[in-house]
């Protein structure tokens, strides 16, 4: 089953959608490697990773590193 790509492609307007911008971002499920590869073709790069975890599972283990240094301490911003 071919993805949504191509629909979006054919029905970008460019000269009414990308007037004043200089970029376009997407996202993309990691692993969908033909959605990499279409987009790769077009020119996108990556250039973040997006990353999740189940909310109660993360309280849990902070809850666990509290007796690390650090813990619940901002790092000291330098004053500029």
């Amino acid at each position: 089953m071919p993805g949504r790509g191509i629909g979006v492609c054919g029905k970008w307007r460019w000269s009414e959608n990308s007037e004043g911008a200089d970029h376009v971002t997407l996202r993309y499920i990691l692993g969908n490697e033909e959605a990499e590869r279409f987009w790769t073709k077009l020119g996108f790069e990556q250039m973040i990773t997006t990353a999740r975890a189940d909310l109660k599972e993360l309280e849990s283990r902070v809850s666990q590193c509290s007796g690390h240094v650090g813990h619940g301490r901002r790092p000291k911003t330098p004053n500029m």
